[in-house]
């Protein structure tokens, strides 16, 4: 068994994801990062999350900024 199942059986899901909740899941990202290149090919998915993964850094360097 990896570990990546293992992972998700022990947070409660049994299942896989499908495609399509997968691809459901990057759209939601893609409207709420702002200015994410919206594209639906598997090297755009790797973009999506990384960019959304540095929007959010962003986001938390600005609030630390400021406290």
């Amino acid at each position: 068994m990896s570990s990546r199942r293992s992972s998700s059986t022990s947070r409660g899901s049994s299942r896989m994801i499908t495609e399509d909740e997968l691809n459901d899941l990057l759209l939601k990202l893609q409207r709420l990062v702002p200015d994410l290149h919206r594209t639906s090919s598997r090297g755009s998915m790797s973009k999506t999350l990384k960019e959304t993964c540095n929007y959010i850094m962003q986001l938390y360097k600005q609030l630390t900024e400021r406290s």
